[in-house]
């Protein structure tokens, strides 16, 4: 049997079973206990919930009649995880481990947990100290403070707006090519937190950020998709660097309701304050970075050429084939070899087809198009750059395009407009439109450094 059908095959027994319990037992996942997650301190509610949780707090103990600030922020964590994670929470129920220098929440929540399980609204299973596993909680169907297919009002604050990982190699990541039907192998590269000593750079940018967060939080910014009801937007944003604090750093916003979780096709119905927004992008940026490097300009689209070399497409099969070489392209740029770029490209197919996204793949089979052959008219197109591929250069360029972000950021900040970037893109009212053209441009040319600016589209 193919992998993919053991796949839905496991997946369809999976079904099943929950299904099964939920029938059984009124949990919406008490099964799978092992695949638990620990709590995010960071996840917290929009106004509308966050009244109902200390009301639901009000209802668990009667006889309280104020609660401290530290208690209803805990409750209104926990009640955050738990309606976002669909997943089992990790929760230690020892007080001491509450008591720890450094912890964000209080040692309130052992007797919330408490509460809310004699009150049938989470499941529990107890933790074994013998083998070293915490206890693990799960909500119940009576614990439903809205629907679950959209946003149920869960927000985002950040403890950190500036993050530290460095990158681990684990070894290669083996998988058959849907093109060739080979064996191939992609690097594996995993991303641990660590810890760095603040500079004043890191200050601003937090301090950006953080105000960046307020500026938001003044507005309604809001998902008006038709067919569906409207549902708020997380916008909060982090810096995360790799390695070290000059690679790196691009911004990006968290939950399953972050503006950048968005498709492109979804962010053209953001709305705030109700109105109307309009996307501009940023054309071809990693490119024409690599091209300021040697004091040259690049005319027209980065990937055209590419496509023009390849007449037998037609204008959607081209649409789909230059989405997949914006990605081929960070892979180049992120590769130390060839080989690297190539199995990314392919694993990128691979995870598609997983999807059952099947554009790219049907479209390169078609025409009797390689990866290893995109890769190749790639460097032909762009031989006077081509030193800079394959150098692991992609951090350094999103380093300075994170610059160009806050850049932008810090000038809205100021007029306390709220302006969504989206990596080289930026989201931001209609009416100013106009004035986020001109702040892109010379934010653009200020961090680059060039003559050449970047056309914005």
């Amino acid at each position: 049997m193919p992998d993919d059908n053991i796949d839905d095959a496991r997946l369809e027994l999976r079904k099943r079973i929950q299904a099964h319990v939920e029938k059984r037992s009124g949990e919406v996942d008490g099964v799978r206990l092992n695949k638990a997650r620990h709590l995010d301190p960071c996840l917290r509610l929009t106004p509308p919930q966050k009244a109902v949780a200390d009301n639901l707090l009000r209802t668990l103990e009667p006889s309280q009649k104020i609660f401290r600030q530290s208690r209803t922020e805990t409750f209104e964590i926990l009640c955050a995880n738990l309606v976002y994670s669909m997943q089992p929470l990790i929760v230690p129920m020892d007080n001491r481990y509450w008591l720890k220098k450094g912890q964000k929440l209080s040692s309130t929540i052992i007797k919330d947990i408490n509460l809310l399980t004699e009150n049938n609204y989470i499941g529990i299973k107890k933790g074994n100290p013998l083998v070293k596993r915490y206890t693990r909680i799960y909500r119940k169907k009576g614990f439903n403070m809205l629907p679950l297919r959209h946003n149920p009002g869960i927000d985002y604050k950040p403890d950190r707006y500036v993050i530290l990982r460095k990158t681990v190699f684990k070894g290669y990541k083996y998988f058959v090519s849907e093109l060739t039907r080979k064996r191939e192998q992609k690097k594996h590269v995993i991303k641990k937190d660590d810890t760095f000593k603040p500079t004043p750079e890191t200050k601003r940018v937090t301090d950006i950020l953080r105000k960046y967060w307020h500026v938001c939080h003044e507005h309604q910014i809001e998902l008006d998709y038709p067919g569906y009801r409207v549902e708020p937007l997380v916008t909060a944003l982090t810096c995360s660097h790799t390695n070290d604090l000059h690679h790196g750093g691009r911004l990006y916003t968290h939950t399953y309701w972050g503006v950048q979780q968005l498709e492109s096709g979804q962010r053209h119905y953001i709305r705030i304050d109700g109105e109307p927004t309009v996307e501009l992008d940023f054309s071809g940026l990693s490119i024409r970075m690599l091209y300021a490097k040697i004091d040259r300009g690049f005319e027209g689209d980065p990937y055209t050429g590419v496509l023009d070399d390849l007449p037998r497409l037609n204008s959607d099969e081209k649409g789909v084939i230059r989405d997949f070489m914006k990605k081929l392209l960070q892979s180049i740029l992120n590769s130390d070899e060839k080989a690297d770029a190539v199995g990314s490209g392919n694993l990128e197919i691979h995870d598609k087809c997983k999807k059952k996204d099947f554009k790219v793949v049907n479209i390169l089979r078609r025409h009797r198009i390689s990866v290893s052959q995109l890769v190749d008219m790639f460097e032909e197109l762009h031989h006077p750059i081509k030193d800079y591929f394959y150098s692991q250069i992609g951090l350094e360029l999103q380093y300075l395009d994170s610059r160009i972000a806050l850049k932008v950021i810090n000038h809205f900040n100021q007029r306390r407009i709220p302006v969504l970037p989206v990596h080289d893109s930026f989201v931001i009212q209609s009416r100013y439109a106009d004035q986020l053209l001109n702040v892109m441009s010379k934010s653009y040319m200020s961090v680059v450094d060039t003559q050449y600016p970047c056309p914005i589209k």
